[in-house]
């Protein structure tokens, strides 16, 4: 029996990256995985075609983390298409880095809606699916980053943002404890564009 025989999870920002590594790892062990893309339906098309010769099922979904509309619908998508929520990691995110004096209103602010308030839209609504599963409850990982600890420079909206998820997450942990939902947070270093895939 795989760790993760049958479980249902669902992963922001699934189809590059940190994300698409969660997303080959979890159905290796024994998953069914929805995942989403932004933008590139082909590479999402090939993560896709390439996992459902497995016996699990993978499904892939465009939606924009900064529109509230979109992360509804996806969360009612998704459980209206697997049935359950058992586990979310809140991936998906954006960085726009530049020096304090040159960071544009508007990049900072996309920053806040995708890494900030698209993890909170979904935090909220997975929470309250998984609130309705007891007494099985649920898992929810949160991607914040060591960006969001050391604040390095010419970071200032990526790293704000990551802080704001570290501190969401011990929040959400506490709120959500007595429904046997476990909230936790990954802080990844530098990932470079060549990393294991």
């Amino acid at each position: 029996m795989k760790l993760l025989s049958k479980k249902n999870v669902l992963i922001t920002g699934g189809s590059r990256g940190i994300g698409k590594g969660i997303v080959n790892l979890l159905i290796n062990q024994g998953a069914n995985v929805a995942f989403t893309y932004s933008s590139s339906s082909s590479l999402a098309d090939e993560i896709v075609n390439n996992l459902n010769s497995s016996v699990n099922k993978c499904k892939a979904y465009q939606s924009d983390a900064s529109v509230l509309a979109d992360c509804e619908k996806l969360v009612e998508d998704v459980l209206n298409d697997f049935g359950s929520i058992d586990v979310l990691i809140n991936n998906a995110g954006i960085t726009k880095d530049n020096l304090l004096m040159r960071m544009s209103e508007d990049d900072f602010q996309k920053v806040m809606d995708i890494n900030v308030i698209g993890a909170f839209i979904v935090l909220k609504e997975v929470a309250n699916i998984m609130k309705k599963q007891e007494p099985q409850g649920g898992a929810i990982v949160n991607t914040a980053s060591m960006a969001g600890i050391g604040a390095p420079p010419n970071m200032i909206a990526y790293a704000t943002s990551k802080a704001a998820v570290k501190h969401m997450t011990v929040i959400a942990s506490k709120d959500l404890s007595s429904f046997n939902i476990r909230v936790n947070s990954i802080s990844p270093a530098f990932i470079g564009p060549g990393f294991m895939w």
